[in-house]
């Protein structure tokens, strides 16, 4: 992109962890930010609505990752929107190099409905005829270790 209307727009990140990867885990949203730069901000339900998180999630552009340290009321409307996304039928997609993430990266994270505790995000995800992923556990269903 080499032009655009407006030629800038507020936007913003928030963080305050890293995962067990030391991958930054991070909202990135747009208009005002909530506070201050460098200073800790309150996030909740209408902030999170303000991420590009919360955009693609309930889009079906994207699973949700819940963290160990994301608030409950903040997982619960990231899983509410995600539900409504997978029920409406909305997102698609598998990059050719899938199989190899999931059977690289080492993820760890809890499944809530039956406690188990995993590595490794082939024993959620299932790729069928080379082109349709498809996650054997809805996201609202795991939550992830941070570092």
């Amino acid at each position: 992109m080499t032009a655009g209307t407006p030629d800038a727009a507020p936007e913003f990140i928030l963080t305050r962890d890293s995962d067990v990867h030391g991958r930054c885990i991070a909202l990135a949203g747009s208009g005002v930010p909530p506070g201050p730069s460098g200073l800790e901000s309150d996030v909740d339900k209408s902030v999170l609505r303000m991420t590009v998180n919360h955009h693609m999630v309930a889009t079906g552009l994207a699973h949700p990752t819940f963290y160990r340290s994301l608030f409950t009321s903040l997982r619960a409307e990231l899983a509410t929107v995600a539900r409504q996304a997978r029920e409406s039928g909305l997102g698609n997609g598998s990059p050719a190099c899938f199989p190899a993430f999931l059977a690289g990266v080492q993820d760890r994270y809890s499944i809530l409905s039956t406690g188990e505790r995993r590595a490794g995000l082939q024993h959620v995800v299932e790729i069928t005829d080379g082109q349709t992923l498809k996650m054997t556990r809805p996201a609202e269903d795991l939550i992830f270790d941070e570092a």
